[in-house]
């Protein structure tokens, strides 16, 4: 979520079709999550840049700052904890069509 222009367009595009739209951030530190980018490439090869990482981090947390008034709820989580560290809006769903049980 580093580019806001899309976003500040796609929110109200999607609100227009009928969707309700939720924002969740999950707060990490840059150094854990290179260290699980290298992991999971290791584990899967699914590839992240290392300029993909500084963008966000560079600009992540800012967006989502300018775009979380914009959808109907939105809810922010400590990558480490696990606890909610914000939220506002309409509450996540409780369930998602073909959503599985938290680990």
């Amino acid at each position: 979520m580093s580019r806001a222009d899309r976003y500040r367009r796609l929110i109200p595009e999607l609100r227009a079709m009928g969707y309700a739209v939720f924002l969740l951030h999950v707060s990490v530190p840059e150094s854990l999550s290179r260290r699980r980018v290298l992991e999971r490439y290791r584990a899967m090869g699914r590839y992240v840049s290392c300029a993909a990482i500084t963008r966000y981090f560079a600009t992540g947390p800012a967006t989502f700052q300018m775009l979380y008034r914009l959808a109907d709820g939105y809810l922010q989580v400590d990558a480490i904890t696990g606890r909610i560290i914000g939220q506002g809006g309409d509450p996540l769903p409780g369930s998602l069509p073909g959503a599985g049980s938290p680990p």
